[in-house]
């Protein structure tokens, strides 16, 4: 056994003994409380209760070291020593390094390539045509071309046409952003 678990064991052994003098002064000490003031049994039960809670109290304090503020604890740890030692590494210097030249050798068959060529044919162009106004037949106005609100409506709703007329006849609203200010001005 080492010194410091030898010094653990008896450290165990006194708290122990300490203990268990503690558990029979506890119990003399009811006994004679008992008969000195000749309690009840009701009494009886509370003033044992008391001095069971304080006997476990006292022990937890005496048996358990981390509660303890006067015990010394002794940690045993390995200690690392910085040894020097020699290790053979290769050194590198700097000198020329000669490399042999590669041989391109001649290949005795022909080597057939795929060659991908694109046929570029003219574009038709599409005949789309550009309308003047544009109609909303949810909402029942008409607005020009470049007006901000005609770029916001959707497909199915729209109607196109070169003359305000057409959507007068139907009985369209004007837009008052773009149409209704150029008649101010």
């Amino acid at each position: 056994m080492t010194n410091l678990s030898k010094y653990n064991q008896t450290k165990r052994n006194i708290a122990l003994v300490l203990v268990i003098l503690l558990g029979m002064f506890t119990m003399v000490l009811a006994v004679l409380i008992i008969l000195a003031f000749e309690l009840t049994a009701v009494q009886n039960v509370i003033l044992c209760w008391i001095l069971t809670t304080l006997y476990a109290i006292f022990i937890v304090l005496i048996v358990d070291p981390r509660i303890n503020p006067r015990s010394i604890q002794i940690v045993e740890r390995q200690v690392i020593r910085n040894i020097p030692y020699e290790v053979n590494k290769p050194v590198f210097v700097d000198r020329p390094v000669i490399v042999e030249k590669e041989v391109i050798k001649n290949v005795p068959y022909e080597v057939q390539k795929t060659v991908y060529r694109t046929i570029e044919t003219p574009h038709e162009t599409l005949n789309i045509p550009r309308y003047e106004f544009i109609g909303s037949t949810q909402t029942k106005t008409y607005h020009r071309r470049t007006c901000k609100f005609s770029k916001m409506l959707k497909n199915k709703f729209k109607e196109h046409s070169n003359s305000a007329l057409f959507f007068k006849k139907k009985h369209y609203k004007a837009c008052k952003s773009c149409i209704n200010i150029r008649k101010r001005a």
